[in-house]
C-alpha cells in the first residue's frame, strides 16, 4: 500500500511538472493593467535612481500614459484587423518610447541621467536575436 502511494505521488508530480513546463513554453504570462505596469516601472527606477517624490510622480505619469496608449492599441488590434504593417507599428512604438525616454531624462539630474543610460544599455532588448537565443538557452535548462 505504501509503495502504491509513493508511485502515485511520483506520477502525479511528474504530470504537474510537465503541465507547468508546457505553460512556460507557450509564453503565457500575467497581463498587467496600465496602472500596475506604470507602478512597477516607476518602482524600478525609484530604486535604481533614487528618485525623489516629485520625480517619482512625474515618471509614473509618463509611464502610465505610455501603458494606457499601449493597452488601447492592443485592444484596437484585437478587435479589428489593421492594415498597417508590423514594421510601421514598430516604428511608431519606437518613436513613442524615444519621446517618453526624453521626457524622463528631462526630469532627472545629470547623475541620474548617466545611471539611466547605463541601465538602458544593460537591459536585454526585446526581439533581438541575442535575446531570443538567451531565452532558448534558459528554457532548455
Amino acid at each position: 500500500m505504501k509503495r502504491t502511494k509513493s508511485v502515485l505521488f511520483i506520477a502525479f508530480m511528474g504530470i504537474a511538472l510537465s503541465m507547468s513546463a508546457q505553460n512556460r513554453e507557450k509564453g503565457e504570462r500575467k497581463e498587467f493593467s496600465a496602472e500596475e505596469m506604470a507602478t512597477k516601472q516607476t518602482e524600478m527606477l525609484k530604486k535604481e535612481l533614487n528618485l525623489d517624490s516629485s520625480q517619482e510622480k512625474k515618471v509614473k505619469a509618463i509611464y502610465l500614459k505610455q501603458a494606457q496608449e499601449r493597452e488601447s492599441q492592443r485592444k484596437s488590434q484585437q478587435s479589428s484587423a489593421q492594415n498597417s504593417s508590423d514594421q510601421q507599428k514598430g516604428k511608431g512604438q519606437k518613436r513613442e518610447m524615444k519621446q517618453n525616454d526624453e521626457e524622463i531624462k528631462a526630469i532627472l539630474t545629470t547623475e541620474q541621467k548617466e545611471k539611466y543610460e547605463s541601465l538602458k544599455k544593460n537591459r536585454p532588448q526585446r526581439g533581438t536575436k541575442e535575446n531570443k537565443d538567451s531565452n532558448k538557452k534558459q528554457k532548455s535548462n
